[in-house]
């Protein structure tokens, strides 16, 4: 018989909030497979259960995913955790599901917290569709990219940030996006759990996990507009050395549109 891996959401702050499933499915395998096994130790001995832990990070994930394969042809079974909420979510875990699927082995969530699913439940802005984009980027370069995709998306957009980076972050979401209003949910399900929108950048505590929702751009500015008399200046501006962005922000400041339906209409539809 061969073993099954679930994937098992943990909480994310508040211990009450683990489900009867995870707490019985916890107790069944024969083996946890952790992010940090210090971290899910704690959970475990919170629960009174008692079982052999493997750690499973990204610096040795590669190297643990063929162990765990050979635990599940013996027919033992394993639960997957993250350190808080559901496995595979910006989080180690999908190399060892993909393996497993490969080897024929089969796999089961054990819903339950998401600080993802969390967040939008609470902020307030259309979230079908949106786009998650994980961790907010460290360079700068990344940085511009992330925000030219963003500025083409119509939808809502959630990304995750670290204490030490979050007033940067904002600041400069601030000085890129437009006509998109900014949820910051702090320390989710925790004692010190808070909630912001469009915060003052030193409003902000820099302690605890971060969640960063951006709303859909906001409709009511949006206009028709002379799109060939539009474009010709904008090809005038970059004949003359202006970069396409500085020649977005001086059409729109001319024109009063949106720089992101500028940018819509003269870069993204050309195909860049």
């Amino acid at each position: 018989m061969k073993g099954r891996l679930f994937v098992v959401a943990t909480p994310i702050g508040n211990l009450k909030d683990i489900t009867f499933r995870a707490i019985e499915t916890l107790r069944s395998v024969s083996v946890v497979v952790a992010e940090d096994t210090r971290v899910s130790k704690k959970l475990l001995n919170h629960l009174g259960i008692e079982k052999k832990t493997i750690s499973n990070f990204k610096e040795n994930e590669y190297k643990r995913v063929l162990e765990i394969i050979d635990i599940l042809k013996k027919g033992e079974d394993v639960a997957l955790l993250s350190d808080a909420g559901t496995p595979a979510i910006s989080d180690p875990g999908t190399l060892l599901v993909n393996k497993a699927r490969e080897e024929g082995f089969e796999i089961f969530p054990v819903v339950g917290p998401s600080s993802l699913t969390a967040v939008l439940s609470v902020c307030g802005f259309e979230s079908t569709p949106f786009v998650f984009y994980g961790f907010f980027p460290k360079k700068e370069r990344e940085k511009e990219e992330v925000i030219g995709k963003i500025n083409t998306f119509p939808s809502t957009v959630v990304f995750f940030e670290s204490p030490f980076r979050i007033k940067r972050t904002l600041q400069f979401l601030y000085e890129n996006i437009e006509e998109r209003d900014i949820f910051i949910a702090r320390e989710m399900t925790k004692k010190f759990e808070s909630y912001l929108f469009n915060p003052k950048v030193d409003d902000l505590v820099e302690k605890g996990e971060f969640v960063i929702v951006l709303s859909p751009p906001k409709l009511k500015n949006k206009k028709e507009f002379d799109k060939r008399e539009v474009k010709s200046h904008f090809e005038e501006l970059l004949k003359e050395g202006y970069s396409k962005k500085e020649a977005i922000k001086l059409i729109s400041k001319k024109f009063k549109i949106s720089k992101n339906l500028l940018y819509n209409n003269l870069i993204v539809r050309k195909g860049g």
